[in-house]
C-alpha cells in the first residue's frame, strides 16, 4: 500500500494511479498528479496555535506543486478557526466553496 494502487491504464505514468500521503508529514517529492483530493486538511488538533496554523497553511501551499498544469484539486473538511487554512484558501480565491448546513442524521 505504500507505492499506491495501480489500475489498467492507457499512460504508463511514474505515480500510482491512487496515492495517499501526509499533507504536512510526508508530502512526496518529484511526483505530479492531475486529480488532487485534499481531505481533512484542517483538524482539531492543527488550530491550537497560531504556528499550527501557519504550518498547515504553508504545507497546503507548497503542494501545489505536485498538481500539473489545468488538474483539478477538491477540498473537503470543515474549518475548526476563524482563520484556519480553509479561510485563507477561500479569501485566496483558490478554491470554489460548496458550504452546507449540516443536518441531523
Amino acid at each position: 500500500l505504500d507505492g499506491g494502487i495501480i489500475l489498467k491504464r492507457r499512460a504508463n505514468p511514474k505515480e500510482a494511479t491512487i496515492e495517499a500521503h501526509g499533507l504536512v508529514d510526508g508530502m512526496p517529492t518529484s511526483k505530479h498528479f492531475e486529480l488532487m483530493i485534499y481531505d481533512d486538511v484542517v483538524t482539531k488538533e492543527s488550530v491550537n496555535t497560531p504556528e499550527q496554523i501557519s504550518k498547515t497553511t504553508e504545507a497546503r501551499e507548497l503542494s501545489d506543486n505536485m498538481g500539473v498544469v489545468g488538474g483539478r484539486m477538491w477540498h473537503i473538511g470543515r474549518g475548526y478557526n476563524f482563520a484556519d487554512t480553509y479561510d485563507a484558501i477561500m479569501r485566496k480565491g483558490s478554491v470554489k466553496p460548496g458550504i452546507y448546513p449540516a443536518t441531523p442524521l
